[in-house]
């Protein structure tokens, strides 16, 4: 994935090309194989990863996802591969928690700017 977008990988593939749209398949096959046969660990990773990188945007597409550095991602890595299952399961927790927040208070503040719709 990071070597896909990530601004500062010099040898990666050009959007659209034939390598990048393999590549992207490639990543796309891994991301469907951890979340179907990974185990809770490797899912709770993902998680984490995604919660790490998720961004809160306006409606119609009310999350998306922003694109680590390489630096970025070796970090993330360096957090969590030696934490252990539990610190793991609560870190995916609180991310997804704080994520889902951000998103109650972005939705209050949308639903005040629509006309004819009041917050009591």
């Amino acid at each position: 994935m990071v070597r896909l977008h990530a601004s500062d990988v010099e040898d990666h593939p050009i959007q659209g090309s034939q390598e990048y749209k393999r590549e992207g398949y490639e990543v796309d096959q891994l991301i469907e194989e951890v979340q179907q046969n990974g185990t809770p660990r490797d899912r709770n990773i993902f998680n984490l990863y995604k919660a790490s990188v998720s961004v809160l945007g306006h409606l119609p597409v009310p999350l998306i996802y922003r694109d680590p550095s390489l630096e970025e991602f070796q970090q993330f890595r360096s957090r969590a591969e030696p934490m252990a299952d539990k610190e793991l399961f609560k870190a995916v927790r609180k991310a997804e928690a704080e994520l889902k927040r951000k998103a109650k208070e972005l939705r209050k503040g949308e639903h005040s700017r629509i006309p004819g719709i009041v917050h009591i």
